[in-house]
């Protein structure tokens, strides 16, 4: 069917709709360089952003998942935060107000040693919730004169009973591994004590009378059941030359003679001292004869009678 139109009025003629010009993109969009995202093992530095007046706090760690997810965010939420500006904010303006972001990831070493880059981002970013301005130390830190008075009153302040008790029963039976045995050797290794602070340390210690003194089975010995336990060479080496020259006072030669005095060896002592002697090599048999050579017996010229007062 034929379309007509009506006269007197005007046909309009339909025009399609312009289509909008094309942005071209001169630039690249901005990369985001804070993550909150990170993997449970990854070390590295962060910070705490506040969203309303943007104060931000600076941290570092090597484990940053435990430090983040369980220290920060669960000692706000308790109220147990131990930095005050951050613990009032959080309960002022609520945890949602604060954004946990990372700043760099990096191995543990050069988190406050080697290129110390919590403290560069310390510098750079000038954070307000922090207590301290520097990251390896207390330089700058203020005490209270309610915190001097109240670290004052810990002078002098001795365990209860009680408390000695529940220590104790923690320790016992503690088994420390190989490693941490490593550990704790070479942290001594470089360890020097003066003769002054070895002067007062004895002094400190005169009249002192010994918490296991008189009781027996209170301590378990770190090597008990390990058989063939021996030294290394190097520490038995070390301990023999520190002992080398110690002249030994007739009163404690007289201690040692009245603690061996009527004890009698057991048949195991003795089947085990004949297994260690038959062991003895020619080489450390002419060494112990070479180290008595000119030594005068203590017992020479002595009856038996005199031998068995002396003893």
């Amino acid at each position: 069917m034929k379309r007509t139109t009506v006269p007197g009025k005007v046909k309009l003629k339909r025009t399609t709709k312009p289509k909008r010009p094309k942005l071209v993109r001169t630039t690249k969009p901005k990369r985001r360089l804070l993550r909150t995202t990170f993997s449970k093992n990854a070390s590295g530095i962060y910070q705490i952003r506040s969203k309303i007046n943007g104060k931000i706090y600076v941290g570092s760690s090597k484990h940053l998942h435990i430090r983040i997810e369980r220290e920060h965010k669960g000692e706000l939420k308790r109220n147990a935060h131990g930095n005050k500006h951050l613990q009032r904010h959080c309960n002022k303006y609520g945890i949602d107000d604060l954004v946990f972001e990372i700043l760099e990831f990096c191995p543990e070493e050069h988190l406050t040693n080697g290129d110390k880059r919590e403290q560069y981002w310390m510098d750079l970013l000038q954070p307000k919730f922090n207590n301290r301005p520097s990251a390896e130390s207390n330089r700058g830190y203020k005490h209270t004169a309610a915190a001097k008075e109240k670290c004052k009153t810990m002078l002098g302040k001795k365990h209860t009973e009680a408390a000695k008790e529940k220590m104790r029963q923690a320790a016992l039976g503690r088994v420390f591994t190989k490693e941490h045995l490593a550990n704790m050797a070479i942290a001594r290794e470089h360890r020097y004590t003066s003769p002054e602070a070895k002067e007062r340390m004895r002094q400190a210690s005169l009249g002192r009378i010994p918490w296991n003194k008189g009781k027996k089975g209170v301590q378990i010995p770190w090597n008990k059941g390990i058989k063939g336990y021996h030294l290394p060479e190097e520490t038995g080496l070390k301990m023999s030359i520190a002992r080398m020259g110690h002249p030994v006072s007739e009163e404690t030669k007289r201690k040692i003679s009245l603690g061996r005095k009527g004890k009698l060896h057991t048949d195991e002592y003795k089947r085990r001292m004949k297994e260690v002697h038959k062991n003895i090599t020619e080489e450390t048999r002419q060494k112990m004869r070479d180290s008595h050579l000119g030594q005068t017996a203590w017992n020479k010229g002595k009856t038996y009678k005199q031998k068995k007062n002396i003893s």
